[in-house]
């Protein structure tokens, strides 16, 4: 039987989105026994590999009919709950901090076991505290009472930002154990090391992801449509897999690029690194790694200012413009373009320091944060 005070289960570790977790794994390893379940391409070494092989969109096996990939996903979903559950019977854990990225109600079935039939304590890391992409108000009332459910199943609830504490007391009426801590870097260099810096004849603005409504490409694309671009060398990048295909921009002018498909890891990677500088025009949003992403390849960002990234000691507020203003962006992104070659070096120096600082902090805080779980 191992002796472990930690195991981190988070089925959402696929590819760069498991620099999250191993973020978090190795500031608390100096002090720590853990263990991680993670995704079947979780980038690194360490942990237990077993959700979602063949699923997930990075996987090399192509499902192409979605009802097919849900379904596939589930089974799966089950067996890695299945595993996890003998596990955490096997070794006894002292905390099992648990990543909640969707509510199915086999995942809340499990944690009820947990609770019920083991001394580990269970932590709840709460992502999204507000269910996302969601415009109808009944079923987001609904998805809301089915969190809830797994909230107050917590004896612990982790969050990484005020804003995620002020949704937990608005919407479910939670105020009580509750713990913070910072968001952990995504140190994509990790995965790929530092992109030659290769300089283009255009200066090159990007945004890249996963472009749910709550992104807002739409303001991106009407900030870009008041910029004078043919007067201007500057052309933009909108890369990316569109959940709803009926939001892919259309008629757009000759200086935009589209790719709206799935971008790998690598490609992600190179993209930043081509970029002169990254937009993130999000409407609303919890957490967020990829500020500390796109600095940590030493590329430029804009952001809008709402509270995710308003209070983001990584992201200077002149990056920032006014959430929904595609006025205000436009003159952001002509701002960067006219600044001078040395100035851009002089941000990208500062948020270098910016990140290392950020680095430091978060380990401390967060250390204390699991022995302090730990003490209770």
């Amino acid at each position: 039987m191992k002796n472990i005070d930690i195991l981190h289960i988070y089925a959402g570790t696929s590819g760069s989105a498991g620099l999250y977790m191993n973020e978090i794994y190795s500031v608390l390893s100096d002090n720590f026994r853990q263990e991680l379940i993670v995704n079947s391409y979780y980038p690194f070494q360490k942990g237990k590999k077993i959700f979602y092989r063949y699923s997930e969109l990075s996987a090399p096996y192509k499902i192409k009919r979605r009802a097919i990939r849900l379904a596939i996903r589930f089974v799966e979903l089950c067996y890695a709950l299945l595993f996890s559950l003998f596990y955490v019977l096997r070794n006894n854990p002292k905390i099992l901090n648990y990543s909640l990225t969707s509510d199915v109600i086999v995942e809340y079935y499990f944690l009820c076991i947990i609770k019920i039939f083991t001394k580990t304590k269970l932590l709840i890391t709460c992502h999204d505290t507000l269910p996302l992409n969601i415009s109808n108000e009944k079923i987001l009332q609904k998805k809301i009472k089915r969190k809830k459910r797994f909230f107050k199943l917590a004896d612990t609830l982790i969050i990484h930002n005020q804003n995620s504490r002020e949704e937990l007391e608005k919407y479910y009426g939670i105020t009580a154990n509750i713990v913070e801590h910072p968001f952990p870097v995504m140190d994509l260099t990790l995965l790929y090391g530092l992109p030659e810096v290769q300089r283009h004849e255009k200066f090159k603005v990007s945004m890249l992801g996963n472009f749910r409504k709550e992104k807002g490409v739409d303001i991106l694309v009407d900030a870009w449509s008041r910029l004078d671009n043919d007067a201007h060398n500057i052309e933009l990048l909108i890369a990316g897999y569109f959940p709803d295909r009926k939001d892919i921009p259309a008629n757009l002018r000759p200086s935009v690029h589209i790719k709206p498909h799935f971008i790998d890891d690598h490609t992600y990677w190179k993209l930043i690194g081509e970029s002169d500088v990254v937009v993130l025009p999000y409407k609303r949003g919890t957490n967020s790694g990829i500020p500390s992403s796109i600095i940590s390849l030493n590329t430029l960002l804009i952001a809008s200012d709402i509270s995710m990234f308003d209070n983001n000691t990584l992201i200077d507020k002149f990056f920032l413009f006014k959430m929904g203003d595609a006025v205000d962006l436009s003159k952001k992104i002509y701002d960067i373009y006219q600044m001078s070659q040395a100035t851009k070096n002089e941000y990208r120096k500062k948020n270098k320091i910016l990140f290392n600082q950020y680095r430091q902090e978060f380990k401390s805080i967060i250390n204390e944060v699991y022995l302090s779980i730990l003490e209770k």
